[in-house]
C-alpha cells in the first residue's frame, strides 16, 4: 500500500491524465476490491442508481468528470488505523447541483455528515469536504479537507440522501498523523505511567 490515495470519477479512463497519487473510477457497478496503481484496495461497494459522466477536459483533471448516485458507498482501505484527512469535490462542470450529501464512516461507525442538502450554486462549482462551494478555477488551491481518527482500516464514503443524487468528482485520502496505538503503547510512547 502507498498513500496518499486519490480517485477521480468519470466515464472514460483516458479522458484526462490523472495527477500523481491518483487513479480513476469509471465503474457503473460495485467493484470493490479493485487494486489501484498505488497498491490500495478501492471501489464502489454499493452503486444502485449508477451514473457517470465525462464533463470538461479543460478543468483540473480531478474536476473533469463525475460519478453520481442517490445511495452510493465508496471504500478506500487505509494502511493502518490512525488520523486521515479526506479531501473531495462534489459537483458537476455542466450543471448546478443541489441536495448533495456526504457522510464518512469508519467501518460501521459514522464519523459525521460533511454536508447534507448542500448546493453548488452554479455549474462548474464544487463543494469541498467542509461543504463550501468553490468554482472550478478556485477549488484546486482553496479546497479544505476534514480530518478524522479511523480505528479500523476502512474509509467509507456514503454519497446521496437516499432519493437525490450526489455527484462526486474526486476523493483524496492522506495520512494526518501517526497510527493509533493500544492503551499500553500510548502510555509508553507519551511517557505516561501505569
Amino acid at each position: 500500500m502507498a498513500f496518499p490515495q486519490g480517485v477521480n470519477f468519470r466515464s472514460t479512463s483516458g479522458y484526462v491524465t490523472d495527477p500523481a497519487n491518483h487513479t480513476y473510477q469509471v465503474a457503473l457497478t460495485p467493484d470493490y476490491p479493485t487494486t489501484s496503481p498505488q497498491g490500495n484496495n478501492i471501489g464502489w461497494t454499493a452503486f444502485p442508481t449508477a451514473g457517470t459522466r465525462d464533463r470538461n477536459s479543460g478543468n483540473d483533471a480531478r474536476l473533469a468528470g463525475e460519478n453520481f448516485d442517490s445511495a452510493g458507498v465508496y471504500r478506500i482501505d487505509l494502511p493502518a488505523p490512525g488520523s486521515y484527512t479526506v479531501f473531495l469535490a462534489c459537483g458537476d462542470a455542466t450543471y448546478a447541483q443541489s441536495n448533495q450529501k456526504i457522510e464518512l464512516f469508519d467501518d460501521v461507525t459514522s464519523l459525521g455528515v460533511l454536508f447534507t442538502g448542500a448546493a453548488t450554486g452554479a455549474a462548474n462549482s464544487f463543494l469541498d469536504a467542509t461543504g463550501v462551494a468553490r468554482t472550478a478555477a478556485n477549488w484546486p488551491s482553496q479546497n479544505v479537507g476534514v480530518t478524522n481518527v479511523y480505528a479500523s482500516t476502512k474509509c467509507i464514503v456514503k454519497i446521496g440522501d437516499g432519493s437525490n443524487n450526489t455527484a462526486i468528482a474526486t476523493l483524496f485520502v492522506q495520512s494526518a498523523g501517526p497510527p493509533i496505538l493500544g492503551p499500553a503503547l500510548q502510555m509508553i510512547s507519551t511517557g505516561m505511567r501505569w
